[in-house]
């Protein structure tokens, strides 16, 4: 009765439906096993810990501090200076091995070849891959390999290195 009081004091709205209305159709349900990127795209910049206020980000980000992820190995392995520097110099070295082959392997890759390229592989998309294609002289090797990859060639030569 109190309810209907407000209403018809024009205090309280009083949700009203059209008989002759149609029915919203429902929502697609998104598949939860999709891939994220599919959903969303691939994000440009990724940080484990960027939002201060949620407590599983403050839990990893105490995490990779207390553990010093990130500052342990410069040390453990003797780099000094800059990082990516020091991985261009790498790379550069790397293809500089090869000679006038096209993998280090010769004319097919060898399980070094794989070896850098998974780890090349594992950060493309992000800004490190980006500034090591620009700034080394790996990139048509960088392409040589993954069209070797996708055509299927280098799962034959890496069996027959092993």
């Amino acid at each position: 009765m109190f309810a209907g009081s407000l209403a018809f004091a024009g205090l309280a709205a009083v949700p009203t439906v059209a008989a002759d209305a149609p029915a919203e159709p429902p929502k697609a349900v998104v598949d939860p096993y999709q891939r994220p990127s599919a959903l969303h795209g691939v994000p440009k910049a990724l940080t484990l810990y960027q939002y201060e206020v949620c407590p599983y980000c403050c839990k990893v980000k105490a995490a990779l501090d207390y553990y010093k992820v990130g500052k342990r190995l410069p040390k453990k392995y003797s780099l000094e200076g800059d990082l990516r520097e020091i991985l261009y110099a790498d790379c550069n070295a790397f293809i500089d091995a090869m000679g006038s082959s096209d993998f280090l392997g010769g004319s097919a890759p060898n399980l070094a070849d794989l070896a850098v390229f998974g780890v090349l592989r594992a950060v493309e998309g992000t800004p490190t891959f980006e500034d090591t294609i620009k700034h080394s002289r790996v990139s048509s090797w960088y392409q040589r390999m993954a069209a070797q990859c996708v055509s299927g060639k280098v799962a034959g030569s890496a069996a027959a290195a092993v």
